[in-house]
């Protein structure tokens, strides 16, 4: 019981402990390799990341793809510039005919944010129409860095309720254990069936019924289906989450 009750402790410390925010801060945020962005607008994106990622544990990165041709991945990024590889979030753009963008994420951030929160940060309106019909890269940037802040903050409250129940559980669990243990060492045998009642087999008949054939036809099907919303970007390679 105490063992529990020391477990169930260490759980709901640990869970409530916040994370830890980016000890040397983010001095850069913007990667315009394609050179598509005007100084006016990376300044716009750079002032939004400070305000919703400078107390943040994650780094985010906008990133313009130099390859034009949606080949420049996430680890591209990273090889690039190692910094990047910890806790962070990149959004890769690529000013082709289609307008591609993809979201890589990396450490906590990759845990952090579901992959329907990937799905609600590409498809909203801001993001997919001010990349997609507006080429306005910088608002998009900016909505995204919004989206993302939001999604990759830890849900302390969940967390704190999480540990909580599970401490319960654990003890009330190990307190029925217990009990029920006690109570069957203390109850004393109603009849003495091991001494007094015996069951022995005298005749024993096998009897064949007949048997039986089912024969069922399955169906391949032709093609398979691919899922997602608004249609694929492209991009790929490690910690890849999605694109349009």
């Amino acid at each position: 019981m105490k063992k529990t009750f020391v477990l169930a402790v260490l759980i709901f410390t640990v869970l409530i402990t916040p994370l830890p925010s980016n000890a040397a801060e983010q001095d850069k945020y913007v990667y315009d390799l394609a050179g598509i962005l005007t100084e006016t607008e990376i300044n716009e994106i750079e002032s939004a990341a400070k305000n919703y990622f400078s107390d943040s544990y994650a780094s985010v990165y906008i990133v313009t793809d130099p390859s034009g041709n949606v080949s420049y991945y996430g680890e591209d990024f990273i090889e690039e510039y190692p910094e990047a590889g910890k806790n962070s979030i990149i959004l890769i753009i690529t000013d082709n005919s289609r307008h591609n963008y993809n979201l890589y994420t990396y450490g906590k951030c990759n845990r952090l944010i579901s992959n329907s929160e990937v799905d609600m940060i590409l498809d909203d309106p801001e993001v997919y129409n001010n990349i997609k019909i507006n080429n306005d890269y910088a608002a998009a940037s900016v909505r995204f860095l919004e989206l993302s802040s939001e999604a990759c903050k830890p849900e302390y409250l969940k967390a704190i309720l999480l540990g909580v129940f599970v401490g319960l559980a654990a003890s009330v669990i190990t307190g029925v254990c217990i009990v029920y243990t006690y109570g069957r060492k203390m109850r004393s045998e109603k009849y003495p069936l091991g001494q007094f009642a015996k069951l022995e087999l005298t005749r024993k008949e096998d009897f064949f019924t007949g048997s039986f054939v089912t024969k069922q036809t399955i169906h391949k099907s032709s093609g398979s289906g691919r899922g997602g919303s608004r249609g694929g970007g492209g991009g790929g390679g490690r910690g890849h989450r999605g694109g349009r």
